[in-house]
C-alpha cells in the first residue's frame, strides 16, 4: 500500500491549468471579438486551418488545460478563428502561479504559432485535402518576420508548451496570457 501511495503521487505531482483570459480595460468583450471565437484543441489534434469547425469552436472556450508531472513538458492548442483579416498577432504569456503564491515562471512557457502546408492529395484517398499544421515557428521569430498574420474566415493554431520544473510543490498552477490581435487585447 505505501508503494502504491509513491507511484500515485509520482503522476499527480503538477496539475497545470492555464487560461486565456480576456485582459481589455473595463470592457467585458472587446468590439473585434464578435468577429473572432478562441478556442482549445487537444495536442493530438491537427486542424486544419482552412476548415471550419462549428461543432468544436461552440463547445469548446479558451482556457487550455495541461496536466503534467516535475520534469515533464506538457502543451495545449489556443485555436484563433478570424472572420476578418489580422494584421498582426501575439502573445505574451505571465507566470503560473498556484493557491500559496508558487511560482512556475514564465520562462518555462513557450508559444508556438502554427504554420501551414497545402495537401494536395494522398494514395489515402479517405483523406482530407487543405492546410495542414506541419510546423511550429517560435512566436517571436515569425513577428520578427511579419509573418504573423491571419486571413479571414481562417483558423491559427497558437501551440503552448510548459516545461515544468523538478522542483515545484503540487498542485494545481494558473496563469494568464494576452493575445493581441491588430490592436485588440484577448
Amino acid at each position: 500500500m505505501k508503494d502504491m501511495k509513491k507511484i500515485l503521487s509520482l503522476f499527480l505531482t503538477v496539475i497545470i491549468l492555464m487560461g486565456i483570459l480576456s485582459a481589455c480595460s473595463g470592457e467585458e468583450t472587446p468590439p473585434a471579438q464578435k468577429d473572432v471565437t478562441l478556442w482549445y484543441g487537444y495536442n493530438t489534434e491537427n486542424l486544419m486551418q482552412d476548415y471550419e469547425y462549428p461543432e468544436l469552436m461552440a463547445s469548446r472556450d479558451s482556457t487550455l488545460r495541461m496536466y503534467g508531472i516535475r520534469g515533464d513538458k506538457e502543451s495545449a492548442q489556443l485555436i484563433i478563428t478570424s472572420l476578418k483579416d489580422i494584421k498582426a498577432f501575439n502573445v505574451k504569456v505571465d507566470d503560473l502561479v498556484n493557491s500559496d503564491g508558487k511560482k512556475i515562471s514564465k520562462s518555462n512557457i513557450e508559444v508556438y504559432a502554427q504554420w501551414y502546408v497545402n495537401i494536395e492529395g494522398s494514395y489515402n484517398t479517405a483523406a482530407v485535402v487543405g492546410m495542414y499544421p506541419d510546423a511550429l515557428i517560435p512566436i517571436m521569430s515569425l513577428a520578427r518576420a511579419r509573418s504573423n498574420t491571419i486571413a479571414a474566415n481562417t483558423n491559427q493554431g497558437l501551440w503552448f508548451q510548459v516545461s515544468i520544473p523538478e522542483t515545484p510543490k503540487p498542485g494545481v498552477y494558473t496563469g494568464t496570457a494576452k493575445l493581441t490581435l491588430d490592436s485588440e487585447i484577448y
